[in-house]
This record gives structure tokens, sequence and C-alpha cells, in this order.
């Protein structure tokens, strides 16, 4: 499999997962989507692959309010693992980052420790980053 179909499958493959997944509103990729995956015609916005000698997964999310982000954070990234490890032939880093949070009732404010900012990696322009 070349390099472009392999991104594209993966790609294709952890979006999957991320719409699948309770408490995912979208997948972001950016502005311009810069964050996105390109090849053949084709773009998965939200979903960032690298192949090669250190390949990784990198999800941008827009979350829905209520679901504690750890426990979410924790199930999407043992889906997405479940479907790129037999692409790639091992375990690789997936990344999430959390660029969002959407609410049903106008005004609602979520608070850091609602939000799990404490597990946090990296907290960046707003962002909370879990890294595996």
């Amino acid at each position: 499999m070349s390099a472009v179909s392999l991104s594209l499958a993966v790609a294709r493959a952890a979006e999957s997962a991320a719409r699948a997944t309770a408490g995912v509103a979208d997948l972001s990729g950016g502005a311009i989507g810069e964050y996105s995956t390109y090849g053949s015609g084709e773009r998965v916005s939200g979903v960032r692959v690298r192949t090669g000698d250190e390949p990784s997964v990198g999800v941008r999310l827009v979350v829905e309010y209520g679901r504690p982000l750890p426990e979410l954070v924790d199930e999407l990234r043992s889906r997405i693992l479940a479907d790129v490890t037999p692409l790639f032939g091992r375990e690789v880093p997936v990344n999430l980052e959390i660029v969002d949070v959407t609410t049903q009732a106008e005004g609602q404010q979520a608070t850091a420790g609602e939000l799990g900012a404490g597990r946090a990696v990296k907290a960046d322009r707003g962002a909370l980053t879990w890294q595996s």
C-alpha cells in the first residue's frame, strides 16, 4: 500500500471512530483545512496522519458538553487504535486535541474540572490536548 493510500485509509478509520463516539460533535480541520489528510482528490478534515519511521494519528475534535473528557478521550483512543493498528501493523501514538466544546443550552459554561483539564498534557491557544 502506498503512503498516500495508507494515510487516507487510516484517516477514514479515525474519522469513522470519532463520529461513532458519543460526545463527539464534529472534527475540525482548521480555518483553511490545514489539519487534514489529503490524497487522490480526497480530503479527510480534522485528521492528520503521519507515516514513515515515526507514524502517528492526530484528531482535532469538537465535543458536546456533558460527557467527562477523560472518559471520551480514553474511549476514542481505544476505538482509533483498534481500527488503525492493523493498517500500520503496530500500535502508533494517537493524539487528540479538543478545540471546542458545544452546548445545547445557550449560555451553559463548562468548568475546568468538568472538562477534565487536570489530565491535559498541553493546553495551548484554548485547546486541550491528550497524547499517548
